[in-house]
């Protein structure tokens, strides 16, 4: 009896960053600066607005790591 694999897909560097991205905002990892320019305790990443010729993206950074 033959078995069948699916072929495995492969993603693009891009999709992969697109969907770190998206879970970091579900967790609630990424979070924009606060009123008084703080980041919430619970967020690790900071969100960041960029205004480029006009078009303005979003953009994620790294502000500090989590302790266990």
């Amino acid at each position: 009896m033959a078995t069948t694999r699916k072929k495995r897909t492969t993603t693009s560097a891009n999709d992969a960053q697109e969907k770190f991205e998206s879970d970091l905002r579900i967790r609630g990892e990424a979070a924009p600066l606060d009123p008084n320019g703080k980041l919430p305790l619970d967020a690790t990443h900071e969100i960041v607005e960029e205004k480029k010729d006009g078009k303005t993206t979003a953009k994620i950074q790294r502000r500090r790591f989590k302790m266990f």
